[in-house]
């Protein structure tokens, strides 16, 4: 069973990571798009080193989850970013589509808590350096 469980970890992580690579992409390749839309939101002043900052935490907080290194730290900088991005972006409760987004992020936060409370499982790099290491420290 616990195999399994460490797969359904793994599966998890890496479910939750492409959204954010998914999001990562398209401000990488739509950059100025993303500042236009951005300024639009009223985020006027420092557009582009905000763009810079959330590509940051994406990228990091991406890599985190898939590899399980510094995995509550690459969390909370999802975290960090969705809470943000909801609260400037998708928080006109007016909006029905927007009061969806804001209940889907709720449910992204979720899934990342619930990774940071049930560890990252057997599949992580720092798992398979670990055992790499001992294999090679083994005596015959």
């Amino acid at each position: 069973m616990i195999a399994m469980d460490d797969t359904v970890k793994l599966v998890s992580r890496i479910s939750l990571a492409l959204i954010f690579l998914s999001a990562l992409i398209g401000k990488l390749t739509g950059f100025e798009g993303t500042i236009s839309y951005m300024k639009a939101n009223g985020m006027t002043f420092f557009t582009e080193l905000w763009l810079i900052d959330a590509i940051l935490l994406l990228g990091f907080g991406s890599f985190s989850l898939l590899s399980g290194i510094l995995l509550k730290w690459g969390i909370g900088a999802l975290l960090l970013f969705l809470v943000t991005a909801t609260l400037i972006f998708h928080f006109d409760l007016s909006d029905k589509s927007q009061i969806i987004q804001v209940f889907k992020n709720l449910a992204i936060a979720g899934g990342l808590l619930m990774v940071t409370v049930t560890a990252p499982g057997k599949y992580t790099f720092n798992n398979y350096f670990k055992n790499k290491k001992n294999e090679n420290n083994t005596f015959i």
